[in-house]
């Protein structure tokens, strides 16, 4: 009866407290709207950088800051909506080549190009973030030779910090793996099945080899396979 009766007051109280915390929040979110967007050009200058060193270097990323679309009745600041994250919606952006103007990453960018972005971004982060593993599929998209090493290297750097699953064809970036799998088709009563199976030493370095050589395998892929495995752990140390 007590709560009943005293409800007007009650509701004033919550009223005033609501607009406090709102006022507060509102004070929050404007700083970390523009310390994001301070973070944000500094991270598309540094992702650009990384690019570059992956082969795409005529590409450009920005990332956008701009204000989150109001919606219903959730709380608004300056006609943007309010959220436990902020005020902003951001945005990945990329211009592949020189001269276009930047475009959605997830919509423009093909499966190589952005593989090597989610490369790049996880490179200058690293360390950084809750995610645990990371899938690259078709990184080595266009590359070969020297940039395919490079390519490993990066990952490998990545993978101290995370664990990186690498799906490759290219032997310069499977030679820098900690673990190596190799996956195959195989028809079996009339269905196909795809499996995956571990290498050991000497399984992983005929792998390599084949993967430098083609069907015929010879001492001198061998011997190239088990350079390139030298040289690919003397760098990861």
């Amino acid at each position: 009866l007590e709560q009943l009766s005293g409800s007007d007051r009650r509701i004033a109280e919550l009223e005033t407290e609501r607009d406090a915390a709102l006022a507060a929040a509102r004070n929050l979110v404007r700083k970390l709207s523009s310390a994001r967007k301070r973070s944000a050009e500094r991270l598309a200058a540094a992702i650009s950088e990384e690019l570059g060193t992956l082969g795409m270097g005529d590409a450009r990323i920005a990332i956008e800051v701009v204000p989150a679309p109001a919606r219903g009745s959730e709380p608004t600041l300056d006609g943007a909506r309010l959220t436990p994250g902020g005020i902003d919606r951001v945005e990945f952006l990329i211009a592949t080549n020189r001269g276009e103007q930047p475009r959605s990453l997830h919509k423009i960018a093909s499966g190589g190009e952005l593989s090597r972005a989610m490369l790049a971004i996880k490179r200058v982060l690293a360390g950084l973030g809750p995610a645990g593993l990371y899938v690259f599929d078709e990184v080595d998209a266009g590359v070969g030779g020297a940039m395919a090493e490079v390519i490993g290297r990066k990952l490998d750097e990545v993978a101290r910090h995370h664990q990186v699953i690498c799906i490759t064809h290219l032997p310069q970036i499977a030679a820098f793996a900690d673990a190596h799998f190799r996956v195959h088709k195989q028809v079996k009563r009339g269905g196909t099945l795809s499996l995956i199976v571990p290498l050991d030493a000497a399984e992983r370095q005929h792998e390599i080899a084949r993967m430098l050589g083609g069907v015929e395998i010879t001492s001198k892929t061998q011997a190239a396979a088990a350079e390139m495995l030298k040289k690919s752990r003397s760098k990861k140390r």
